[in-house]
């Protein structure tokens, strides 16, 4: 009898197949930046930003020492302020010690001496006029104030006699004339409310004009500070030099009401 022969059966596991490949490559993985380029990285990231703060830096500097420069007068150079630093004398007046005047020690610094520096005070601050003695020095018109403080005499007008730094009573040249006959036309509760304001008003007047004058000599291109006067002990309770003509000329009455119809 014939062996009958079994045939292998197919395999049922599955053949393997080679994987289809895409027709595009596959991209590598990005590579670790070395330290080298990170930094270069960052550096050209705030490049920028410094250049930005720079520039801040060097606007707030120019306007701080210009601000210093014009002595708070403006945040921007001009040319009047560029004047001024380009001489040696203004440089000096900076940096030089502040020097400390008696009224006994700037009377030398009256002019009368040709080798001598010609100074002056205004309100305690005493400045070298040096450059226009013409006008300072000997016979020149404001020759009054040379070696003395003139502050008084810039308010008032009075050269000869007002040489000095007391103000007391220098008001009275920018207040009303007391008349009765004006006067009489106020009841006397307005009258003493209208005295009150005249005199604001006046001291105000007062300390307008020798602000005037002292920022006069402090931003000028042609005169320097070089020191402080010291006044004497007592010297504000001294009684005040008589007010001149010229001071007291601009004084007129009280306006007289308008009478009603």
């Amino acid at each position: 009898m014939a062996e009958v022969r079994q045939r292998k059966g197919a395999s049922k596991e599955p053949k393997m197949t080679k994987p289809v490949q895409s027709e595009e490559p596959e991209e590598p993985l990005p590579k670790k930046p070395t330290a080298n380029e990170r930094v270069r990285t960052e550096d050209d990231v705030n490049v920028p930003l410094e250049v930005g703060r720079w520039i801040v830096f060097l606007v707030i500097a120019f306007c701080g020492l210009s601000w210093l420069a014009t002595q708070g007068e403006s945040f921007v150079f001009n040319s009047k302020n560029l004047a001024r630093w380009t001489k040696l004398e203004w440089w000096k007046s900076h940096f030089k010690e502040d020097q400390l005047f008696t009224l006994e020690e700037l009377a030398q610094y009256d002019g009368s001496q040709d080798d001598t520096p010609i100074y002056l005070s205004i309100n305690g601050t005493v400045y070298d006029v040096s450059a226009n003695r013409r006008t300072y020095g000997p016979g020149g018109s404001y020759h009054w104030f040379a070696g003395v403080d003139a502050s008084r005499g810039f308010v008032t007008g009075c050269f000869s006699t007002h040489r000095t730094l007391n103000m007391k009573g220098a008001e009275i040249m920018f207040m009303p004339i007391d008349d009765p006959e004006t006067d009489a036309q106020f009841d006397p509760e307005e009258l003493a409310n209208m005295r009150e304001k005249e005199l604001e008003g006046a001291q105000k007047k007062v300390y307008d004009a020798l602000k005037h004058w002292a920022d006069f000599f402090a931003k000028s291109e042609k005169y320097f500070r070089v020191g402080t006067l010291v006044m004497p002990e007592g010297w504000q309770d001294e009684e005040p030099p008589e007010m001149c003509d010229v001071a007291l000329k601009g004084r007129k009455k009280r306006k007289l009401l308008k009478k009603e119809d």
